[in-house]
């Protein structure tokens, strides 16, 4: 695919997120959200490759981190620990492999669990009855006790101030308006009101950390990078191929930011993918150039046209 239409609003999210849509023309899709198999279809402008920076696990090391969540801490520290492993270990009372229907279920609950989702809206999520996702929900709050305590606290600094702030060294703050009213009309705060605010800081501190990263590659590199996608924990570019030893090791750096939550730190250690196709890329490894030929000897056994098809049709 040599051209897909959207359009993109930096300014389209309270939390510094980009909002996509479809082009003025009403042609393309929210790129924000594209399939693999759509991803497939998309190549790298001719002599250029794509590279891709991420930050694994973001919201969830914040949420951590703010909540004062020791057992989750101590986890996403460890780079030998898997937190959807264990998570589903302790969730499940046994292992569970990697892509399995509960390892799917399982990764699931670090974010419903932390951003108050109800058991109704979570059943339909994973697909579950409403009775097992309430089950789910409950022991993960008895396993992380710390999580369903910072739910309150949230609640309480809104109450108490009007305002939530994302940690050092951004330090950007955002007025509740909303949730003020309800408290001076009816004395409480909304589910709704409630559920947006748990999800503010991590959300809008990652989304500051690739802003900034992306913003200063660009300022620093110039045309030398051309801007695909923006995503909330990663971005997407393109750079000639023969300079990508140069701008990965910067472009890492720039996302090399240390948070700061109730005085101790949080180093966020980005991750980075390379490829000539958006649904192929691979791990960087310390590759100065990386060939368009040994790109796709890496990558050619991943084309299952069986399970593309299923995909993009829903059957074989």
């Amino acid at each position: 695919m040599k051209y897909l239409p959207f359009q993109a609003n930096p300014f389209g999210t309270v939390s510094n997120r980009w909002a996509f849509s479809k082009s003025p023309k009403g042609l393309g899709t929210n790129v924000s959200t594209l399939p693999k198999v759509i991803r497939l279809m998309v190549d790298a402008p001719e002599g250029r490759i794509f590279l891709s920076p991420d930050l694994p696990q973001a919201d969830a090391r914040i949420v951590a981190w703010d909540a004062q969540c020791h057992p989750m801490i101590q986890a996403l520290s460890d780079p030998k620990r898997h937190i959807h492993l264990e998570n589903c270990r302790r969730l499940f009372g046994r292992e569970i492999a990697k892509d399995t229907e509960e390892y799917k279920q399982g990764k699931a609950m670090l974010h419903a669990a932390n951003y108050r989702m109800s058991p109704k809206r979570l059943a339909v999520e994973i697909g579950l009855p409403v009775g097992r996702a309430k089950l789910l929900l409950a022991r993960y709050f008895q396993l992380y006790p710390e999580i369903p305590l910072w739910h309150t606290t949230i609640k309480e600094r809104i109450r108490s101030v009007g305002f939530l702030e994302t940690p050092n060294p951004f330090n950007r703050k955002r007025l509740f308006y909303a949730a003020w009213a309800e408290l001076l009309n009816t004395g409480e705060i909304s589910a709704e009101s409630w559920n947006s605010a748990c999800s503010w800081i991590p959300q809008s501190a990652v989304a500051d950390i690739i802003n900034w990263g992306l913003r200063h590659l660009k300022e620093k590199l110039g045309d030398l990078v051309w801007c695909h996608k923006h995503d909330h924990d990663s971005y997407l570019i393109s750079v000639p191929w023969e300079t990508m030893g140069k701008v990965i090791p910067l472009a890492l750096k720039l996302l090399r930011i240390t948070l700061t939550l109730h005085n101790r730190p949080l180093l966020m250690e980005p991750d980075m993918s390379i490829g000539y196709n958006y649904g192929l890329m691979v791990a960087w490894k310390g590759e100065e150039t990386l060939p368009k030929a040994q790109w796709w000897e890496q990558v050619k056994g991943r084309m299952d046209e069986e399970k593309i098809r299923k995909e993009l049709y829903g059957f074989v």
